[in-house]
């Protein structure tokens, strides 16, 4: 059966099942929105959706989670344009006329 907005992701009754099962239900929907919105952006192909979300679109999906409640989305850029200010500051002052 196609699953996700765009009907990308097929699996069986049986696969989405277990998938429930070991992830439970809300994990599973999730991962399969994120599986169904990578194919239809990047034209993905591959012969076993079952497969693809249990070897890596879960852990995508808990990285990018991960991610945004760390804070490491485009804030995690400003703490990194933040520090390298930082270090241009100090070498600024410490190495002016260090020769």
């Amino acid at each position: 059966c196609p699953y996700g907005e765009y009907g990308h992701v097929l699996l069986t009754d049986r696969d989405r099942e277990m998938l429930f099962n070991e992830y439970g239900e809300a994990e599973t929907l999730e991962a399969i929105k994120f599986l169904d919105e990578y194919i239809e952006r990047k034209d993905y192909k591959d012969n076993n959706h079952f497969l693809c979300l249990k070897r890596w679109v879960f852990d995508a999906v808990k990285e990018r989670k991960e991610k945004k409640s760390s804070g490491k989305g485009s804030s995690y850029m400003d703490a990194i344009n933040n520090r390298l200010d930082v270090v241009k500051e100090w070498a600024m002052k410490n190495l002016e006329g260090g020769d």
